[in-house]
């Protein structure tokens, strides 16, 4: 009866603890499970959860300070992912899918400066 009741009691506590903490799905090994060219919004939504912001362009952006951690996913005009960026600043681990050199972006800079 006593080690039916610790079994309780012990189960209760893990269950707390998991709503408690919750369940990030936002993981590394999770993240690779996306294909590019495969996966769609739905399959990113079901392997690694909802994005932390609203969908800007064709981009998902996910967020974790406490980690932190960025993710973001492109999506073709198809629905399809074509890109995926892991960026984890506190373990030094970042992947690009798109490879560099040849076709990126292009980014531009401005200097101001004040004349007086």
């Amino acid at each position: 009866m006593i080690s039916q009741r610790l079994a309780v009691v012990s189960l209760l506590a893990i269950c707390g603890c998991a709503l408690l903490t919750g369940c990030d799905n936002l993981t590394r090994s999770r993240f690779e499970m996306i294909e590019i060219g495969h996966a769609e919004r739905f399959d990113v939504q079901k392997t690694i959860g909802d994005p932390s912001y609203p969908e800007v362009g064709n981009e998902w952006h996910y967020e974790r300070v406490d980690k932190h951690l960025n993710v973001l996913i492109n999506f073709d005009e198809q629905g399809k992912v074509e890109r995926k960026r892991w960026l984890d600043s506190l373990n030094n681990d970042h992947y690009d899918s798109k490879p560099s050199g040849g076709d990126t972006d292009t980014y531009e800079s401005t200097e101001v400066r004040t004349i007086g």
